[in-house]
C-alpha cells in the first residue's frame, strides 16, 4: 500500500499533470509544487531532483517493509536507510536548484564529491534525529 502511494508521488513529481493522485487537496498542492519546480528548474536540475525524490520514496518503502516485518536494522543498515528516508539527497538537489547551480556530471559523480555529499547528509540526518 505504501509503495503504491509513494510511487504515485514520484510520478507526479516527474509529470505534474499526470493526475495520478486524484483531487485530494494534498494531491493538488503536490502537483502545483511540482509544476512550479518544472517551470524554472533546468533539465539537469529536474533530473537530479526526480532521481533523488525517487531515492527518498524508496527509503520510505524500505523502512516500511522493515517495520512491517518487525526487523530492527543493524547500525550500517540503519544509517543507509535513514539517509534515504530522511530525504537528504533530495535536499541537496533542491539546494542546487535554489542556488541556481548546475554542477557538471563529472563533478557530481566524482568520488570525493559523492563522499562529501553523503557525509554531510548523514550528519544532517543524525543531527535532526538527535533533536527530534
Amino acid at each position: 500500500m505504501v509503495a503504491l502511494a509513494l510511487g504515485r508521488l514520484v510520478a507526479v513529481a516527474e509529470a505534474p499533470d499526470a493526475h495520478l493522485l486524484g483531487d485530494l487537496p494534498l494531491a493538488i498542492a503536490w502537483a502545483d509544487i511540482a509544476r512550479e519546480i518544472h517551470s524554472w528548474a533546468t533539465p539537469v536540475q529536474l533530473t537530479r531532483f526526480s532521481r533523488s525524490f525517487r531515492e527518498w520514496m524508496g527509503g520510505f518503502v524500505w523502512e516500511a517493509a522493515l517495520r512491517e516485518q518487525g526487523i530492527i536494522p543493524d547500525l550500517n543498515t540503519y544509517l543507509a536507510l535513514r539517509v534515504l528516508s530522511a530525504g537528504s539527497a533530495n535536499g541537496v538537489a533542491m539546494a542546487e536548484m535554489i542556488a541556481g547551480l548546475e554542477l557538471p556530471a563529472t563533478v557530481w559523480a566524482d568520488r570525493p564529491v559523492i563522499a562529501a555529499r553523503e557525509a554531510a547528509m548523514a550528519v544532517a540526518v543524525l543531527d535532526n534525529d538527535r533533536y527530534s
